[in-house]
């Protein structure tokens, strides 16, 4: 599997610029309406790679594809939601910014 790292990159950096500012940093608390439009364009970018999408009762969200030949399947994933004023990468892809 191939990983657009550009793509990865300004996705990252476009939810957090949706959800925060440059010297606050990153304010998605959990089912607040930032986590809620960060989610929305999330399952969007999911649809578009051709995922078939389930919502929990509790909003976790998940994306699957049938892979082409019969196996184990690969799981991965992560939260949107942020601590307050975290950075960019928390959530998405990571750990706060603790300094």
């Amino acid at each position: 599997m191939n990983i657009n790292g550009d793509r990865l990159w300004n996705r990252i950096m476009q939810l957090g610029k949706s959800s925060g500012s440059p010297k606050e940093g990153v304010n998605r608390p959990a089912f607040s309406q930032a986590d809620r439009k960060d989610t929305d364009m999330v399952i969007e970018w999911m649809k578009e790679a051709g995922l078939d999408i389930h919502i929990d009762p509790v909003g976790n969200v998940s994306g699957r594809r049938e892979g082409k030949e019969k196996g184990p399947s690969v799981l991965t994933g992560s939260h949107l939601d942020s601590v307050l004023n975290g950075g960019r990468f928390d959530g998405a892809a990571g750990y706060p910014n603790i300094k």
